[in-house]
């Protein structure tokens, strides 16, 4: 069946073992992401920004951009690391495992059976916040980048604004979207198709941090026993999620959001 699934990314990323020397510096792979070629100039213009924004924090020991790009109030051994690894580019890791946040926790994605990967590769989109919508599948580099910043050329605006017609294009012939993104990238793109979406409760109280990992595990539910449901077939599924961690509880539909909620345990 034609769908698409929409993933928030995580701040935190797996750090690949070596980097490549700064002279070693490629832009190739932004081709290979979504739309790479009609998203290229973007791509490449937000990158070699937010490497000045690094250059500059480094550089300049600026607290206030450093606060702003990577969340930190300070400079330690941790940060500057990771920082001198962001400007240079380490090797390119697929995207589903480059992410190591809570959600991907839930997913654990290196478990799955082939099939289960496979299903994830093939349907879902990552909403990153420095290359745009991208492929599970894509191959990125390391980088910190936080969700809000305000730096310049590297808002989420910024970077989304050139994604949002190709995005309503693509999603033209989808019969319906699964949306386990946070809400803050919610803001960005509205599915206009029937779209899932998911809130969770513990003793009625609807939780904020930890809905992360539940998504993750929502994503992961469906990799390993949804294959390839109709509209009808998946929200009959989503409606019958139980296990020792969650449980499907109601649903509340407003125009075309159809909103799961599920208590935890």
């Amino acid at each position: 069946m034609n769908f698409s699934i929409l993933l928030s990314p995580s701040e935190d990323k797996a750090i690949t073992d070596n980097i490549y020397k700064k002279n070693e510096y490629k832009l190739n792979f932004l081709e290979s992401l979504w739309e790479g070629k009609k998203l290229y100039k973007y791509r490449e213009k937000s990158l070699n920004q937010y490497i000045k924004h690094i250059e500059n924090i480094l550089k300049n020991s600026n607290k206030e951009l450093l606060l702003d790009i990577y969340g930190a109030k300070n400079f330690n051994a941790k940060n500057e690391y990771e920082l001198n690894i962001a400007c240079k580019v380490s090797p390119l890791l697929k995207a589903i495992n480059r992410y190591i946040g809570v959600a991907f926790n839930g997913i654990d994605y290196n478990t799955l059976s082939i099939n289960s990967k496979q299903y994830i590769d093939n349907n879902v989109l990552i909403f990153s916040n420095l290359f745009g919508v991208i492929r599970a599948v894509d191959s990125i580099p390391f980088y910190k980048l936080k969700q809000n910043t305000k730096a310049h050329n590297v808002t989420l605006k910024d970077i989304y604004t050139p994604f949002i017609p190709l995005l309503e294009d693509f999603m033209k012939d989808k019969e319906y979207v699964i949306d386990l993104r946070a809400e803050i990238y919610t803001k960005l793109f509205i599915p206009k198709q029937k779209y899932f979406f998911f809130e969770f409760r513990k003793r009625n109280k609807t939780i904020s941090h930890y809905s992360k990992l539940y998504r993750g595990k929502i994503l992961r539910i469906l990799a390993n026993e949804a294959k390839n449901l109709s509209m009808p077939q998946c929200l009959d599924f989503l409606c019958s999620i139980q296990n020792d961690s969650i449980k499907f509880n109601k649903l509340q539909e407003t125009k075309n959001k159809v909103l799961l909620i599920y208590e935890i345990y």
